[in-house]
């Protein structure tokens, strides 16, 4: 099916399904559908540039390590093989997703959107900042937590080829698997309204596919596979540092419900309990603590969408890795196949 034909497809399904309940997703979908469309047809294959004698040398080496990456993702990994990451688009610098989230500003819990086919998600995107912004600011209005961000990288779940964005090109090797082999997971299983299962199971094959990469691609003993894991290393204490922050949220949260406090104390007391939380960072013993100094900074004030992060992408990666090790001796393509038809739809 043309890429025409299949975007108008889409948006009519999206249209149709969406409107018997929520009439504002059309307008919505019809102009996300409008900003992937642009993604999409503006996409360059990979081969063309390789085969360009002016595009930037540096760039060709990244492009060929993803095509790469996404070898071995499907062949190695068994991850689902798809035409995703053989096209460049170039975003010229400048960000093309804005992703927004929401929570209670005194519970840990997420606000959410639904989506058809989709489900109920805690975040929307947006490839328009403006529209991003007024959707934060109606929040705000109802005195939620918001934050509201640029991302690098999102998965289309198999209903479009997904291209590189040119901004992908500044990670490192390390991070650049990380990235690719988390998306192609998404394509490869999703499991409806469930974006913590989602999320932490794309973290953990990327996290954990990345190290059997490098190995591969590298060795053993080499720097670049010493240096990702040293990353993975720091984000996996910092993340067990903040997910128990969330707990004690949490139970702080719990004893206001008991208590009759302002809206001012609490956010008193939630505001000093988040600086303890930041402030006791400084005691995680990181391999590069220069990455995580803007925690201890002033001016760093997260609010329940930050610790909701950790509890979506990472909460659950004890179960992974106990699962993986125990039932699987370590083996992604005997994993993953086990997870598809445990979550086939």
């Amino acid at each position: 099916m043309r890429l025409r034909n299949k975007v108008i497809l889409i948006l009519l399904l999206i249209s149709l399904g969406s409107g018997v309940f929520y009439g504002e997703m059309i307008s919505y979908g019809i102009q996300q559908g409008v900003g992937q469309f642009h993604i999409l047809y503006d996409a360059v294959p990979i081969t063309d540039l390789l085969n360009d004698p002016n595009y930037p040398e540096d760039n060709k080496e990244k492009l060929r390590l993803i095509q790469e990456i996404r070898e071995f993702a499907i062949d190695s990994l068994g991850l689902n093989d798809s035409e995703s990451y053989k096209k460049l688009f170039d975003q010229e610098g400048q960000p093309v997703l804005w992703v927004i989230t929401a929570a209670m500003p005194f519970e840990m819990e997420p606000y959410e959107w639904y989506f058809p086919f989709l489900g109920r998600l805690g975040y929307k995107g947006f490839f328009n900042k403006e529209k991003a912004l007024l959707e934060e600011q109606a929040l705000i209005a109802m005195d939620y937590d918001t934050d509201l961000g640029a991302v690098n990288a999102w998965s289309t779940l198999g209903y479009f080829n997904d291209p590189v964005l040119s901004n992908m090109l500044h990670k490192s090797p390390g991070g650049l698997a990380r990235l690719i082999i988390h998306e192609l997971t998404h394509g490869t299983l999703y499991t409806k309204g469930d974006d913590g299962f989602n999320e932490n199971l794309a973290t953990f094959v990327g996290d954990n596919g990345a190290i059997v990469f490098m190995k591969h691609k590298y060795g053993e003993n080499s720097i670049e596979l010493k240096r990702y894991v040293g990353a993975i290393e720091d984000i996996l204490s910092y993340s067990k540092h903040m997910t128990r922050g969330t707990s004690r949220l949490d139970s702080l949260y719990g004893s206001m419900k008991q208590s009759a406090f302002t809206f001012e104390e609490k956010v008193s007391l939630k505001e000093g309990l988040i600086r303890d939380i930041l402030s006791s960072s400084d005691t995680i013993d990181f391999n590069n603590a220069e990455s995580y100094q803007y925690v201890l900074q002033n001016d760093f004030m997260p609010n329940n969408t930050y610790f909701m992060t950790f509890k979506r992408y990472r909460e659950k990666q004890n179960e992974f890795q106990a699962e993986f090790d125990s039932k699987f001796n370590g083996n992604f393509s005997k994993y993953l196949s086990h997870l598809k038809e445990q979550y086939a739809n």
